[in-house]
């Protein structure tokens, strides 16, 4: 967790798309490309710990997937701040849960709770891992309109949305908000499901990621949109 913080952090601060391009393959390249960067050898540091996957290798390489389709999403990011060019909401909310990191998250959690394949193709589990990758993300997006803001930054989706729909920030604030507390139900809802194929310290794992996300929304002062106004 840490070394994706990092790595985040690290390529926020490049300048344009090659850099971020160059940033990214220095993070994840090992010790076999005689890298002598300290973000490389943490990272044969991360993929040393994937022992913990044992026999499961289907983990163990969906991991590593998708922390390289976090470091894509980070460049892409960039490039669009380079360009000066906004993403669609469209086009962002599908990149979110990638630039957001959570799959490789989500993906941790599997392993650790030893889900089968089966469990992991079943259609309720797919959705409900859907709503696991959303949430954090979109949260993040809530408290954090206010530093997008400041920075000039447009990768957040309610600033992307008053921007393609011309929509006040109050209105969309409490658009996604909503959107946040429905999606929030339905996640629990899935989560409860009887015909789901997963056990209860298998359903405690996913449910963390989510149920992290609200602890931290609930600390954060700056977190004040589902109080709702008096009408």
């Amino acid at each position: 967790i840490a070394w994706v913080f990092a790595a985040d952090d690290r390529l926020e601060r490049c300048a344009d798309e090659a850099e971020a391009s160059a940033c990214a393959a220095t993070l994840v390249a090992t010790r076999e490309t005689n890298a002598i960067d300290p973000s490389s050898l943490a990272w044969d540091g991360v993929r040393g710990r994937l022992s913990v996957f044992g026999s499961q290798r289907r983990h163990a390489v969906s991991f590593v997937a998708h922390v390289h389709e976090f470091l894509d999403a980070c460049v892409w990011e960039t490039a669009n701040r380079q360009r000066r060019s906004p993403p669609s909401v469209e086009s962002y909310r599908r990149m979110r849960p990638y630039t957001g990191a959570t799959w490789p998250f989500l993906r941790m959690a599997l392993a650790i709770g030893n889900v089968s394949l089966e469990a992991e193709l079943h259609p309720v589990r797919q959705r409900l891992l859907a709503q696991a990758a959303w949430l954090p993300c979109l949260a993040n997006d809530l408290v954090s309109v206010d530093k997008e803001l400041a920075a000039g930054d447009f990768h957040n989706i309610v600033i992307l949305q008053m921007r393609e729909r011309s929509a006040s920030e109050r209105d969309t604030r409490q658009l996604f908000a909503l959107e946040y507390e429905q999606a929030h139900a339905a996640f629990a809802d899935a989560l409860a499901a009887e015909d789901l194929p997963l056990n209860l310290e298998q359903r405690r794992l996913i449910a963390q990621l989510v149920t992290g996300a609200d602890r931290w929304q609930a600390s954060d002062a700056r977190y004040r949109v589902l109080e709702r106004e008096p009408v």
